[in-house]
């Protein structure tokens, strides 16, 4: 079973809408499910950025 770690943080109210706003429409059971959602979303994006530029940083003059 993997561990879990509490995390407290901050949000602008403009985010704390939204999540309260997507929580309370159904789209989500929790805040703390769309933050997870959200997080795993944004480390795939990275993943992919990283693979996109993959091929440039190989080249020999950068291009």
């Amino acid at each position: 079973m993997k561990s879990r770690i509490t995390r407290n943080v901050s949000l602008p109210s403009e985010l704390g809408d939204l999540i309260e706003s997507k929580v309370t429409s159904g789209r989500y059971p929790s805040a703390v499910e769309l933050v997870r959602s959200a997080l795993r979303l944004f480390d795939e994006w990275g993943r992919s950025a990283e693979r996109q530029l993959q091929p440039a940083m190989e080249q020999p003059d950068g291009r």
